[in-house]
C-alpha cells in the first residue's frame, strides 16, 4: 500500500514589481484590502475582480514599519517601527493625512505586535529595550452624544523579556523567546480582563 501525505502546492498567480522592498504586509478580515509598508511610507491595494489594484500611497509618519496587523471587529489596524511608536490607524480615512492615535510606550525599536483575539482590547507589543508590553483600550462615554472613543493605554509591562512573542488563540500562553535562544512560557493570570501577574511555567535552552 502506498502511504500518501497530504500537502499543499502554491503556483504563482501574479506578480507586479515595486521600486523600493516590502518590510511588513496584511490583509484585512475580509480579504479585500491588503496594507503594505516600505521604509516612511505605506500602500493599500484593494483585490478587484480578481487582480491587485493601488488605493493609496499614505505617509505612515514612521521610520520602517516593521509589523502589520488588522483588527478584526473594525475597520482599523495597527503599526509598529524601529522609531519605537505603535500607530492606530483606520484603513478609510487613509485618504487623510492624520493617524487615529499614536503611542510611544517603547524606548527603542519594537519589532513585534499582537491583537489579543475575540475581544482586540487588547495589544501586545516587544522592542528591542528588553520589555514587553500590554496596552488595554479603554473606552470612554461621551456625554449627550450616541457614541463612544476608544483609547488605548498602557497598563503593565514585563522587564527582561526580550525579541520575539506569539499571541495564542485563547490568549493563555504568551511564548518570549530572547537573543540567547532561550523559550519561556508564560501562564497569564487575569484580572478585568488584562494581565494582572505572569508566571513561568516552562523554560527550554537551545
Amino acid at each position: 500500500m502506498q502511504n500518501y501525505q497530504n500537502s499543499s502546492t502554491y503556483e504563482l498567480e501574479n506578480s507586479f514589481s515595486e521600486k523600493s522592498f516590502t518590510v511588513a504586509m496584511a490583509i484585512n478580515q475580509d480579504n479585500k484590502i491588503l496594507i503594505t509598508s516600505s521604509l516612511n511610507y505605506g500602500k493599500a491595494f484593494q483585490f478587484k475582480w480578481g487582480s491587485l489594484k493601488t488605493m493609496k500611497l499614505f505617509q505612515t509618519q514612521q521610520r520602517y514599519i516593521t509589523n502589520i496587523n488588522f483588527f478584526k471587529k473594525n475597520s482599523q489596524f495597527v503599526t509598529c517601527s524601529i522609531d519605537s511608536s505603535i500607530i492606530i490607524w483606520s484603513s478609510i480615512l487613509l485618504s487623510l493625512p492624520k493617524y487615529l492615535q499614536k503611542l510611544n510606550s517603547h524606548k527603542h525599536s519594537i519589532y513585534c505586535l499582537a491583537i489579543r483575539p475575540n475581544d482586540e482590547n487588547l495589544i501586545i507589543s516587544g522592542g528591542v529595550d528588553c520589555t514587553i508590553k500590554f496596552l488595554v483600550q479603554k473606552i470612554i462615554m461621551v456625554l449627550l452624544v450616541d457614541n463612544q472613543r476608544g483609547d488605548w493605554m498602557d497598563k503593565c509591562i514585563i522587564d527582561k523579556l526580550r525579541w520575539k512573542l506569539i499571541n495564542k488563540l485563547l490568549f493563555k500562553f504568551i511564548y518570549t523567546c530572547d537573543l540567547l535562544n532561550k523559550l519561556i512560557t508564560m501562564d497569564c493570570k487575569t484580572e478585568d480582563n488584562y494581565p494582572k501577574i505572569w508566571v513561568q511555567t516552562q523554560f527550554h535552552s537551545q
